[in-house]
């Protein structure tokens, strides 16, 4: 395979993950991203397998065996196994239908990581620049109120059922460009900050505040002083249009308040609690948040104001389902995560990021970006922001931490 086709395909893979999941989630009225997903692994095996690379030509020296993500499989199915016991509600069809799914993300990291590490870092800044345009575009179509596919919620963006799921796919772009300092950086920033504000959609804001930490420094320089001044100016002459009070109840983080989203974030942490109190700690399950007998008053709150259920099974954000659902070993996770995306970010920050491969990079991001999705906004484990954040694990058990770039 010639070296453009196989760039062009390689470009054409990483599109599709980070946009094929929300189209097929809209356009089929799909709970999740997860069948999404799944077809692009099928893809992702496909091209693998015509491919057939070695991974031996990328730090050899400092891959491990998979057997270590073959004993964490085989941890959750023993968790499980006893979790069954303890939760009377267990959902086996539904463990053993995303089990066999995570057994094929497992899978597909191992493959797509390597892959990826041989990309240059100007190739992954192509693929990145034009899927942040390709997002303008769907955040315009969001402005306008458009519903494309007449699947979506209250404020469909474009192929997304809604803006968070929108700035989920967002986080690990724009921190790309930080960490690079690509030339349009700036402009993509401000571009989503108002865009965040126009659509009143806080974890964009997030998004976009978490990226630009990236660059920031205590220091405060003339030019630091003239962004802010130049944000401060454009958010005076939209402010007639910008709901303030949405940002501050969705900030205001209480039991009492009558924002679902955060009702919604609180009903997660809350029903986690619970699941580890009534199991010993041991939780209720891989994929059983949502199948358990006791719950909080948040969730009957939110039966109340909405008249349905809201996010009972995603937890609110991955954090929660993972202690929810993995106990103590779900805090174990979530603390060890946590000091990943703290490596990484300091990765990311140094001034030798760019004699970095462009792939070691985007994994970096990705894991970075992941505590988004992890404490403000989950959908569950199967995204595509979960599988790059996956990847990024990979890399950093299974491969040397720094790869020159190509």
């Amino acid at each position: 395979m010639n070296y453009s086709l196989r760039s062009a395909m390689q470009g054409a893979l990483f599109h599709v993950l980070l946009f094929s999941p929300g189209l097929i989630m809209i356009s089929f009225n799909r709970g999740s991203f997860a069948s999404g997903l799944a077809i692009y692994f099928y893809l992702l095996i496909v091209y693998v397998a015509a491919r057939n690379p070695s991974i031996s030509s990328v730090g050899q020296s400092g891959i491990r065996r998979p057997i270590f993500f073959a004993a964490f499989l085989f941890i959750i199915l023993i968790h499980a196994i006893f979790a069954a016991i303890i939760n009377p509600y267990f959902e086996y069809n539904r463990f053993a239908a995303s089990y066999l799914l995570l057994l094929v993300m497992c899978a597909c990291a191992l493959a797509y990581t390597p892959i990826l590490l041989k990309v240059s870092l100007t190739e992954v800044s192509r693929w990145v620049n034009i899927a942040l345009w390709f997002l303008v575009v769907n955040a315009v179509i969001g402005l306008t109120g458009f519903d494309l596919f007449q699947g979506g919620l209250g404020k469909p963006v474009g192929i997304f059922l809604e803006p968070s799921h929108f700035a989920l796919i967002l986080a690990p772009l724009l921190a790309f460009t930080s960490a690079t300092k690509a030339k349009n950086a700036f402009v993509f920033h401000i571009f989503f900050i108002l865009w965040g504000l126009a659509i009143e959609n806080l974890t964009t804001l997030i998004t976009v505040a978490l990226s630009a930490s990236l660059v920031f420094r205590l220091k405060i320089s003339l030019k630091i002083i003239k962004i802010i001044f130049f944000i401060m100016i454009l958010v005076a002459v939209f402010a007639q249009e910008i709901n303030f009070m949405h940002f501050l109840d969705r900030i205001s983080i209480s039991a009492d308040s009558d924002n679902l989203s955060v009702l919604v974030l609180l009903q997660g942490w809350q029903n986690a609690f619970v699941i580890l109190r009534d199991t010993g700690g041991w939780g209720s399950g891989f994929q059983q948040f949502g199948f358990f007998g006791s719950y909080g008053d948040i969730q009957t709150r939110i039966l109340e104001l909405a008249g349905v259920n809201l996010n009972l099974f995603d937890g609110g954000s991955t954090a929660a389902k993972l202690i929810g659902e993995f106990g103590v070993f779900g805090m174990a996770a979530v603390s060890i995560f946590l000091a990943i995306a703290v490596q990484s970010f300091f990765f990311l920050r140094s001034r030798t990021i760019n004699e970095n491969s462009g792939g070691s990079v985007l994994l970096s991001v990705s894991v970075f970006a992941f505590t988004i999705e992890l404490f403000v906004r989950g959908v569950g484990y199967f995204s595509p922001t979960s599988f790059l954040a996956l990847c990024g694990l990979v890399k950093f058990f299974c491969y040397n931490k720094k790869i020159k770039r190509l």
